[in-house]
């Protein structure tokens, strides 16, 4: 013959009293080729009840749009990333700014795609991006690559270069044209 056996299970997840779970297998028989023949028992289950839901969820509100300039750079690491450093230099003032910065070790993915968005002042900017090791992010180690976008546009762009590339300045250290309102127009005097 083969033994019997009783298994009972009660598991709660703790939220509240009496939201237990029950479940049990009665006269599990162990026979002597091995195999069991279960039978289920009879002990009801009781499932967690939701908890009702009584307001609706709050839509998330629509981004706030950027009131100076909103600068995108896009890193396609090489075989060796935590090289890998740049950034943002604000280059409107008496000293340059740094304004955006990931440095060595930030990006730390080989082969990976990074894309970073900022919005930053409205000034003339310079990107700079280094290599420690002094290869570049192209091409013997990998085939990255960086863009840098301003308000959408392509602005900077490359991939070959040995310790540090600077870029040319994008941008504009004057202030945005406003439309002042012309004079209205006088009549000028006739004569006759």
């Amino acid at each position: 013959g083969g033994s019997n056996i009783r298994l009972r299970v009660r598991a709660s997840d703790g939220s509240a009293a009496g939201d237990t779970v029950e479940a049990g297998i009665d006269d599990i028989v162990i026979c002597p080729t091995g195999t069991a023949s279960p039978t289920t028992s009879s002990v009801p289950s009781k499932e967690p009840t939701p908890n009702p839901t009584t307001a609706e969820p709050t839509p998330t509100p629509p981004p706030t749009p950027c009131p100076g300039m909103e600068i995108t750079v896009d890193i396609l690491t090489d075989n060796w990333p935590l090289e890998t450093s740049w950034k943002l230099i604000n280059t409107c003032g008496t000293t340059d700014q740094t304004e955006a910065l990931v440095e060595a070790g930030d990006l730390d993915v080989k082969g990976e795609q990074y894309s970073d968005t900022y919005c930053l002042p409205s000034a003339e900017y310079r990107f700079e991006i280094s290599d420690t090791y002094g290869d570049g992010i192209c091409c013997d180690y990998g085939i990255g690559n960086y863009e840098v976008f301003l308000d959408g546009e392509l602005e900077v762009s490359g991939a070959v270069f040995a310790f540090l590339e600077r870029s040319e300045t994008f941008g504009s250290c004057d202030p945005l044209p406003t439309n002042s309102p012309s004079p209205a127009p006088t009549n000028l005097p006739t004569t006759s």
